[in-house]
């Protein structure tokens, strides 16, 4: 589905990607204000949001997770099983719990607690954070993408890589912290990377993260691209996949891939059930007129939104002293501007990229 490009520079944060990262460093996890009220996930977030809004002139927007797309649960009804893990581990009794089991528990308390506080926060300076039940993180940055005349999409997501792309309407590039690498269009063609093949190739070794099996035992990510040649030059000329070593060996030899033994393995119907959990071209079906005009409205509306008491409160409360929220506020205002294509002319004539002076 094309969608109608409604943003002019957004720049889009993984919000789940960003507390995770932070909740999972000891020294963040670990902060606490006087009264015990943990507060890393909280700090650190806000901060590396700040950092990346410095470096662009793109206007921010944070997305969460808001629960699991009923798409893949048709799909395959044991996608991210870990979060019903953890349902059945907060019914368990506390003496039955071991300490992993308690750690894991807490982690999951404080990454929602310090969610909430974040969305709190971020609304109060202006910063839309669209958390929508039953979509995914990874989805919502997908539409928003398609929405926007120029995105930048912040996560280390490697699966974001279907979000990348460039024509004469519109540009979505992808920034990737954790590498301090940009990912565009010729920075893919460059590294000989395609994004139909990658996600391809990871439908086929898994993903152990999201409960998503292999459908190839004994494949991995060096040998899947060989796999996926098989395949689909069996598709290709209508032959039946191999089903035994002596056919592996001569299909192998008709369409000059190295032979594995490991190959004959291979589970299309797993297969294709993967495709449908990690292709996120998919989403689009679920694209409806309404959804993409709430969507807008929302974050429209969210972007006039700023409350400098509600700030001062959560600073005190949260003990963030160092934190200068007025500063992250004046670049929230600049930056307005650069949402909404209507605001065009009002946009300075400054390079796109780093901005060595902001303020």
């Amino acid at each position: 589905m094309d969608l109608e490009i409604r943003f002019n520079r957004t720049l889009l944060l993984d919000g789940s990607y960003f507390l995770h990262r932070m909740l999972a460093q000891p020294n963040q996890f670990d902060l606490q204000t006087t009264t015990g009220k943990k507060t890393g996930g909280i700090f650190g977030t806000i901060k590396s949001v700040f950092k990346e809004m410095q470096k662009y002139n793109y206007f921010p927007i944070i997305v969460f997770d808001g629960g699991l797309a009923p798409r893949r649960l048709r799909a395959y009804s044991n996608y991210k099983r870990n979060e019903e893990k953890q349902l059945l581990l907060e019914s368990t009794m506390y003496d039955e719990k071991t300490e992993e089991q308690l750690l894991e528990e807490a982690f999951m308390r404080e990454y929602r607690t310090q969610r909430k506080d974040i969305i709190e926060f971020m609304h109060g300076l202006g910063i839309p954070c669209i958390r929508i039940e039953d979509w995914e993180g990874d989805d919502l940055l997908y539409i928003l993408s398609k929405m926007s005349r120029d995105s930048i999409i912040v996560t280390d997501d490697r699966d974001l890589i279907q979000a990348v792309y460039q024509d004469d309407r519109r540009r979505c590039r992808v920034w990737r912290t954790m590498h301090d690498e940009m990912w565009d269009v010729d920075t893919l063609k460059n590294k000989g990377l395609d994004a139909w093949q990658y996600i391809n190739e990871k439908a086929i070794v898994g993903d152990t993260s999201d409960n998503i099996p292999s459908a190839c035992y004994g494949v991995g990510e060096k040998t899947a691209g060989g796999l996926l040649n098989l395949y689909e030059s069996c598709n290709k000329n209508n032959k039946i996949f191999p089903h035994n070593e002596e056919e592996l060996a001569t299909m192998c030899k008709d369409f000059d891939i190295p032979k594995r033994k490991a190959y004959i393995n291979f589970n299309e119907a797993q297969f294709k059930v993967n495709m449908e959990l990690m292709n996120l071209r998919l989403v689009d079906n679920d694209i409806t007129d309404d959804f993409v005009d709430d969507l807008y409205e929302e974050i429209l509306f969210e972007q006039t939104q700023t409350d400098t008491y509600l700030i001062a409160d959560k600073i005190r409360e949260f003990e963030m002293y160092s934190l200068d929220a007025n500063n992250i506020l004046r670049r929230v205002q600049k930056l307005q501007p650069y949402l909404k294509i209507e605001d065009e002319d009002k946009i300075p004539n400054v390079n796109e990229e780093v901005i060595t002076t902001l303020f």
